[in-house]
């Protein structure tokens, strides 16, 4: 039996907290920051997008390709 290793895409759901005077202006704000690590155990929802600490997609367009290790 050969050995692969098979990735695939997950979409999971992010948050962030801004202070705006409307939802347009809200959305621009939180367009401009950038993404916490998944691991990142300081998120601060207040300077950047966090996880709920949960993955809740399922995986997609998978691939498998061999394994040489």
């Amino acid at each position: 039996m050969k050995r692969f290793r098979v990735s695939a895409e997950v979409t999971i759901s992010l948050s962030t907290v801004v202070m705006a005077k409307d939802e347009k202006e809200a959305i621009e704000l939180a367009s401009a920051r950038g993404m916490t690590s998944i691991v990142n155990h300081s998120q601060d929802e207040d300077s950047e997008w966090i996880t709920s600490g949960e993955i809740d997609g399922d995986p997609m367009n998978l691939v498998a390709e061999e394994d040489e290790d």
